[in-house]
């Protein structure tokens, strides 16, 4: 028996330590939101995100010949007529600046860092990625950003993110291999900026 749990937690700790494969997710209160709440940018809704090492530098890590974070719609229910979940393109996104991140001026949509994430915002800022809503309408999209229900809702529209590997019929140049991309992934942490 003590053999048994001895392996086990030699796996277990080794997913741990070694940052394997780890899937994590959050829910603050599941089923808080019912299937018909719904919550957009135009009533405060923003969020930006990105990806990095956890080391401080300020500069971008993104390379798409290993990938990319992507944001994408997953609607299940609202559509009566189709009963399947159904993912859409990614979101348009642009490079945030510091204007989008209130980081300088006063005009952006989010809300101002409190002094004590301000220092990360100001560290990690140039990493994250911000929706681009003046093309939401040129890729089909009749409201800039809008979410309904939560996961455990019968309907629902959330927002997932991934990374997603190169690809190579969409990228312009010549994607890594399989192996280089897991190397560069390693020790890399999705970052994200919410309202």
């Amino acid at each position: 028996m003590w053999l048994v749990i001895l392996v086990y937690a030699t796996m277990k700790g080794d997913k741990v330590w070694g940052y394997g494969s780890t899937s994590i997710g959050y829910t603050k209160v599941d089923s808080y939101y019912n299937s018909s709440y719904v919550m957009s940018s135009d009533r405060g809704m923003q969020f930006a995100f990105g990806i990095t090492h956890y080391d401080g530098d300020k500069e971008p890590v993104d390379d798409e010949s290993y990938g990319k974070v992507v944001a994408r719609f997953v609607t299940w229910g609202l559509d009566p007529s189709n009963g399947s979940t159904v993912v859409s393109p990614p979101l348009p996104t642009k490079r945030c600046t510091d204007e989008d991140l209130r980081l300088s001026g006063d005009s952006s949509d989010f809300y101002p860092a409190h002094e004590g994430s301000a220092r990360d915002l100001s560290t990690y800022g140039k990493k994250l990625w911000c929706f681009d809503y003046d093309k939401f309408a040129d890729a089909g999209y009749d409201h800039a950003l809008e979410v309904q229900g939560d996961y455990n809702a019968d309907k629902a529209r959330t927002i997932k993110l991934t990374f997603e590997k190169c690809n190579s019929e969409t990228f312009n140049g010549t994607c890594q291999s399989d192996e280089n991309i897991s190397k560069w992934l390693v020790r890399k942490f999705f970052l994200v900026l919410e309202n």
